[in-house]
Formats: C-alpha cells, sequence, structure tokens
C-alpha cells in the first residue's frame, strides 16, 4: 500500500475534524429533541387568604372579603375559614366586606365550588356557575351591599352539610366581587370584567379519611448540553392526582440512575402545592450533569403532606419512574478519531519498511555488505571433497 504523501495526510486531517464537528453538533442539538415544558406560572389568586386580599385588575389593598374577628372594626386573623363538621350539621358565622379606597364601593357577595387551576392555584367558579359541593351549602345573609369609603360591613353567613356528605374535604370561596366596564379593541362595545377579593373555605366532614397521591404518567426525556457536552440533562414531565378524599401537598425529590442503579444526580423541585381531592396538576424538573450511558432511568419521589397537620393514617410515599435512551455521541465520535488515528500511524510505520531505523554501513569492496561475514567459495570435487579457496 503506498505511503500517503503529506498533502494527501493533511486532507485525511481535516475530513476527520469535519466529521468530528458534524457529529458534535447533531449531538448536541440535533433533531428530534424533545424539551420537557415548564408548568404554567401561577395565575392571580384571589382567594389567598386574609393576608393578600388584593384582586386582580384593582389597586394593592382597594378592597378585602376576610372572616369576621372578635374587633368588627379590624380585620380578623383568620386567613380562611376553616370546619371540622358532622353530616347534617349548622354553622353559624361571619364575613366583613372592607373598602380601603377615597370612595362608596358596590359589591356582589357570592358563594360557589372551589377547584385546582392548571398550575395548582386555588379558584372557584364564576357567578354565573352552578355550585354542587361545598359552595351550595353556603347561605349568604346579604348578597350585594354598599360599603362607605375606609370602613367594613359585617355580613352573616351559614353552613348547613347534607346528611349524606362524603367524608373529607370540600372547599370553595367567598368573594366580594366589582364589575367594571372594559373594551377590546377602539371602537368596540365594552364588556363587564368582573374583579373578586375573598376568603377560601374549607369543611372537612366527619368520617374516614384516605390521604392518597397518586402519579398517574410520568415522562423522561434527556437532551445534550452545549455548557456540557460530555453531559446533559434529564427532562421529567408527570402528572400528579389527589386520589384520596382529604387536600395534601408533598415534597418531591427527582433521582437518575444508569445501568446497574447507577446514580447520576438528582434534584429537589419546590413541594408540589396543595391539591383537592379529585384534581391533578403536570408539573417538570430537569436534573442536570447526567452522564449519557446509553440509557438512563429517571424516578419521582413524593413524600405527601397534610397543611393541617398529621393525619391518621399518614400517606404514603409514592414513586414511580421512566427510561430515556441517552447515546453518548460525543464518546462515540472521540473514539472513532482516535481510531482512525492510530490506524493511519500503524500503516505508516508498515510502509515505512522493516529496514527503518537499520543503518548499513559502506559498500565492501568486493560487493559484499559492510560489517557482515564473508562469504566462503566452496569447490567440490567429482570424489565428493571439496576445497575452500581463499
Amino acid at each position: 500500500m503506498p505511503t500517503p504523501g503529506p498533502l494527501s495526510q493533511r486532507r485525511l486531517a481535516r475530513l476527520l475534524l469535519a466529521g468530528l464537528l458534524l457529529l458534535t453538533v447533531l449531538a448536541l442539538g440535533g433533531p428530534g429533541v424533545a424539551r420537557a415544558q415548564d408548568a404554567p406560572a401561577p395565575s392571580d389568586d384571589p382567594l389567598a387568604g386574609s393576608d393578600s386580599p388584593t384582586a386582580k385588575g384593582a389597586a394593592p389593598n382597594e378592597w378585602a372579603l376576610t372572616p369576621t374577628g372578635d374587633n368588627p372594626a379590624e380585620p380578623g386573623s383568620r386567613p380562611n375559614l376553616s370546619y371540622e363538621l358532622a353530616p347534617g350539621a349548622t354553622m353559624h358565622d361571619s364575613v366583613t366586606v372592607w373598602n380601603y379606597s377615597d370612595q362608596q364601593l358596590a359589591f356582589r357577595i357570592y358563594a360557589r365550588d372551589a377547584f385546582n387551576t392548571p398550575s395548582g392555584g386555588y379558584d372557584i367558579l364564576r357567578r354565573d356557575q352552578q355550585s354542587t359541593d361545598a359552595g351550595s351549602w353556603i347561605a349568604l345573609e346579604q348578597n350585594s351591599m354598599i360599603v362607605p369609603p375606609h370602613s367594613g360591613i359585617a355580613s352573616g353567613l351559614t353552613i348547613t352539610v347534607p346528611a349524606d356528605a362524603a367524608p373529607g374535604d370540600h372547599a370553595a370561596g367567598i368573594v366580594a366581587a366589582i364589575e367594571s366596564p372594559s373594551s377590546t379593541k377602539e371602537g368596540a362595545d365594552s364588556v363587564l370584567v368582573e374583579h373578586r377579593a375573598g376568603s377560601r373555605v374549607y369543611v372537612r366532614v366527619a368520617g374516614p379519611i384516605n390521604p392518597s397521591l397518586v402519579i398517574d404518567s410520568v415522562h423522561a426525556q434527556y437532551h445534550r448540553s452545549l455548557l456540557a457536552p460530555l453531559g446533559g440533562g434529564l427532562d421529567m414531565t408527570y402528572t400528579v392526582r389527589n386520589a384520596g378524599n382529604v387536600r395534601l401537598s408533598a415534597h418531591q425529590v427527582l433521582e437518575a440512575a444508569g445501568p446497574f442503579g447507577i446514580g447520576l444526580g438528582s434534584s429537589t423541585p419546590d413541594d408540589v402545592p396543595e391539591l383537592l381531592p379529585g384534581s391533578s396538576i403536570t408539573l417538570s424538573g430537569t436534573i442536570s450533569g447526567v452522564l449519557p450511558l446509553i440509557r438512563v432511568t429517571g424516578s419521582v419521589k413524593l413524600e405527601p403532606f397534610s397543611a393541617d397537620g398529621n393525619l391518621d393514617p399518614a400517606p404514603e410515599p409514592v414513586a414511580r419512574s421512566a427510561s430515556s435512551w441517552a447515546i453518548p455521541w460525543v464518546w462515540l465520535a472521540l473514539l472513532v478519531v482516535a481510531i482512525v488515528v492510530f490506524r493511519i500511524v500503524r500503516r505508516r510505520r508498515r510502509a515505512a519498511g522493516p529496514g527503518r531505523g537499520r543503518g548499513r554501513g559502506p559498500a565492501d569492496p568486493n560487493g559484499g555488505p559492510s560489517g557482515g561475514p564473508r562469504e566462503a567459495l566452496v569447490d567440490v570435487g567429482a570424489g565428493g571433497s571439496g576445497s575452500v579457496a581463499p
């Protein structure tokens, strides 16, 4: 095989370098790499409690609806309306609508069922929607009122639990709402926009409780990183559902592992927001610095807890995992280049011949090589004997 000349060697080196760059680009940002989507940002919560009574679209602290305190002239200290009642029981309480502005305000007051938003927030049905749970158990003394500036007016309420109410947590909200006109575009007819501020209502109906969170689905997708070409990130997307009958939050841990359970990293996202019974939320997180060991597995581990304290029975931890291909393209490209370079070097050494590096001495006057033994001329006669000529 002819030995590559200097020019062909340079061309070969350029081709190898170009191939390596191409493999690196494909490995780091090639098509078909799916990225997990972040969960939507939490929306404004009009029922955040008495410590945050502002309504969407209104000036800060313009008005509030809070549980009535011991002193009717001041906001109460209760963050929400929370009760533990037996089926068929009745509870009387009161809320106060506060007007912090410099003008009198007219309010609509109503109660509706609560639900979790897609981002895990707490909200209630619109006024034109019908309640079927705790929102329908609440009767208000006043459904509208006009509150003078810098003052508050209390309104009584009665909660009546149906005799056949299911045990566990039931949630609702009471709001004070103001409608204001708003136009969508120049010259268009205005529409009424409702701004609300209010208080959450929690009713725990006596009976057996079942605190339970489940992970309905989990998906893992590995992606390379430009900042860490020898490692990458494992994106985890999963859906958590409250399958029990009490509201629950959860601490969560994400872990990545390679073949034979080799630990590759972990992440500790924020707690799962409080989920009402039957509600679910889709979350996502990334475990960084994960080595591409062909096949990697991501696990989601949850430790449920209740904001109300200890539950009996205590909720069980839950975990679920999913796997993703993590091909080490950069490592493979470097290995291919190393093999090609090794083979080129070895072929060049073979083509140089076995005499390379073994110097020959000056030519012998008799034609024999210098430094070696002189050949002996043997004359073999007919009788089989011979003589050696000097």
